[in-house]
């Protein structure tokens, strides 16, 4: 019989209580390979990983945060990964020209490749992006003077692409991160060796792109977020350590800078909460290794550094991703070959509850923190 452990963590005084949104370490997973990218599923039961020659999957223990490895598929050049809006498909660029589709089996998170993939894209394809109404898939390339953005039609019974009319559409150089707005009506690229930003409207009945604004953003620009409700974006410049962030109209998809933040180091993935309330922005810089979290005014859209961080991870953190509820975070250390799992501390006089797995008990007591166990029950 598997034990778990109920831990109820309460402060010695308020001079260390930890601050909404803190990173508290949970375990860290060796993963050979440089794993690279990461994708988590809408309803947060599985956790997908790209590294050399293969997509590895991962179910999610919805009260620990860990994780158990249920799947290892081999392929060529795995890069970017992403979920399809309700977890029926998975989407992998592969660095050899080609996205690859694989259906999601929803009770064991299997994914298995659709007999028409891969399809053709850019050459190098580097991210890629459901649009969160699930009709359409863009990605962008990776080498400088590659300057298109390719968008899919998605046939929502079977993952099968098909270029949408006009596409590869013209962006700037080297375009690398985009993001969807969350209501699909917008499509934002960052322009790495251009150093700008591209934003698209997104035609709602074909998918097709429409250029409306390019704004230029020095020091190369390379990846970017939308918050929650889609009023606020923010962008990594890794070549200077810059955090931007963005005011959206949300009518006409237009961006008014509001914010720029030096982080230092080389800023890398950048992503909001689920609830909007924080962002956090990895630090792939060797000196640093770390992940900058911000709490953001949800009315002004401004962030402020919260108290303890940065938060130390494994080296070379290139992505992280929140679990749906918020709860937890995960990111790659690519350099470090391993995926850290942290949670995410919560408002409210009762900080943190975990279940914890017994092989990581030791650890957890250990830790800096200066918590101590008021309860345990054995299941």
């Amino acid at each position: 019989m598997q034990i778990h452990y109920w831990f109820i963590f309460f402060l010695f005084s308020a001079i260390h209580a930890m601050v909404p949104g803190s990173l508290i370490p949970v375990t860290t997973l060796p993963l050979s390979g440089s794993p690279r990218f990461l994708a988590i599923s809408t309803d947060g039961r599985f956790l997908a990983v790209s590294r050399s020659g293969i997509i590895s999957i991962f179910s999610i223990n919805k009260n620990s945060g860990l994780l158990t490895s249920i799947q290892d598929v081999s392929t060529t050049s795995p890069g970017a990964l992403d979920y399809f809006p309700g977890d029926r498909f998975l989407a992998n660029a592969q660095f050899g020209q080609n996205i690859s589709m694989y259906c999601v089996n929803p009770e064991t998170g299997i994914i298995t490749e659709i007999p028409s993939s891969p399809f053709i894209t850019n050459p190098t394809p580097l991210d890629l992006k459901f649009s969160p109404d699930g009709r359409f898939l863009a990605n962008t390339g990776i080498f400088s003077g590659i300057i298109d953005v390719s968008v899919f039609s998605v046939d929502m019974a079977k993952g099968n692409l098909t270029s949408v009319p006009g596409s590869p559409f013209t962006a700037e150089d080297n375009p690398v991160g985009l993001a969807y707005s969350p209501d699909s009506k917008f499509l934002t690229v960052v322009n790495e060796a251009s150093n700008n930003i591209t934003v698209f409207s997104v035609n709602q009945t074909t998918g097709s792109l429409q250029s409306i604004q390019t704004i230029a953003t020095p020091n190369g620009p390379v990846q970017v977020s939308y918050n929650p409700d889609g009023r606020f974006l923010g962008i990594t410049n890794q070549d200077n350590g810059i955090v931007r962030i963005f005011s959206v109209n949300q009518t006409t998809g237009i961006l008014t800078e509001i914010q720029t933040i030096a982080v230092g180091g080389t800023p890398a993935a950048i992503q909001y909460s689920p609830n909007g309330s924080f962002l956090a922005v990895t630090n792939v810089d060797a000196g640093r290794n770390d992940i900058n979290i911000f709490s953001v005014n949800q009315s002004t859209g401004l962030i402020t550094e919260i108290s303890g961080s940065p938060f130390s991870s494994s080296q070379g953190p290139f992505e992280g991703v929140y679990s749906p509820d918020g709860r937890f975070f995960y990111v790659v250390g690519t350099t470090a070959n391993a995926l850290d799992i942290f949670q995410v501390e919560s408002p409210g006089p009762i900080l943190s509850t975990l279940i914890i797995e017994t092989d990581i008990l030791s650890e957890l007591i250990k830790n800096k923190y200066r918590r101590y166990c008021c309860a345990v029950i054995a299941q």
